[in-house]
């Protein structure tokens, strides 16, 4: 285990207020991979299916805008931020957690100055997920849900934020050690989180100020998701929603913190992307993720991933 892993995952013990602490190899992204595009997608594949980590930046990250095609469960122990998710700002405490299922764009938001952006992240496939397979559960049916509700953020003071640090700490442990069903509880724990979130995303209270939601960013996001394989403009959305194109400019770049074309471009390549891990024709993959000619789709697609489409596919089947 070199430096950067092993101070990591002290680090995630410590976080998760774990006492003893043994120099033991544990699912770690070392810090110079976070962020990278494979690193995920390459751990679901070859391993169990979730991970976890511990991160902090002493100064605010340059995160762009997002999204996986996993789940992310984010705990953090002594930062206060804002962040971003689709149209909604959470104002989130130290303690706080978020879930973030797959397919939602996300970014933080906000951070004060001189504060360390620390975090612990829960990442579990959907696949991994789906087939978890208990009589009467149907976690895939749970995970909608969430979607659904879009009360993502579980604060410090509630029962299931209590129960999922819990959760955590077990798991650090558990996988840690050589438990008789030790698999059988590491899943049931996954399990556990994604029923805790559903639980509270149905019976969500929170004090006023702790969240913010953009009516009419979440129209626009709305539109763009209806309308994603038609070609979509500035001024297309601009009409349907009857708001001015520079107000709407102006107000989609404050928020989502870039403009409505490259937020198209970056959906569009988020759906190509799908549709390759689902082995489907490129030429099929250009047209349903709305690129008008495979050359746009080339260059969008290389741009934003840093690979081309056919190598992207390659890399899947080498996982």
């Amino acid at each position: 285990m070199d430096n950067n892993q092993q101070y990591a995952t002290v680090r995630l013990l410590d976080c998760l207020d774990v006492s003893s602490i043994e120099e033991e190899s544990f699912p770690v992204f070392e810090n110079e991979n976070y962020g990278k595009e494979f690193c995920p997608e390459q751990f679901f594949r070859t391993n169990i299916g979730w991970n976890i980590y511990y991160a902090d930046d002493p100064q605010f990250p340059n995160i762009h805008l997002h999204m996986h095609n996993f789940i992310e469960v984010i705990y953090f122990p002594d930062t206060e931020l804002e962040y971003l998710i689709e149209s909604k700002i959470y104002r989130l405490n130290a303690g706080d957690i978020l879930f973030i299922p797959n397919g939602f764009f996300h970014r933080p938001y906000s951070i004060p100055d001189n504060a360390t952006y620390s975090r612990v992240v829960l990442s579990m496939s959907c696949e991994f997920l789906s087939s978890i397979n208990y009589s009467g559960l149907d976690l895939s049916g749970c995970l909608k849900t969430i979607s659904e509700e879009q009360h993502f953020l579980l604060p410090c003071f509630s029962p299931e934020n209590k129960f999922i640090r819990l959760i955590l700490q077990q798991m650090v442990l558990v996988s840690r050690d050589t438990y008789v069903g030790n698999s059988f509880l590491l899943e049931s724990f996954c399990a556990q989180i994604v029923l805790y979130t559903l639980h509270s995303s149905q019976s969500a209270s929170l004090p006023d100020g702790r969240t913010s939601k953009n009516r009419l960013i979440r129209t626009a996001l709305d539109y763009i998701s209806e309308h994603i394989c038609q070609p979509v403009t500035l001024e297309s959305i601009a009409k349907s929603l009857f708001v001015s194109k520079y107000h709407l400019s102006h107000a989609f770049k404050k928020h989502m913190g870039l403009s409505i074309h490259q937020y198209i471009i970056l959906k569009r390549v988020e759906i190509a992307k799908s549709l390759i891990q689902e082995n489907k024709p490129m030429n099929i993959v250009c047209l349903e993720s709305g690129f008008n000619n495979y050359s746009n789709f080339f260059k969008a697609f290389k741009s934003i991933t840093g690979v081309s489409p056919s190598d992207y596919a390659n890399e899947l089947t080498h996982l």
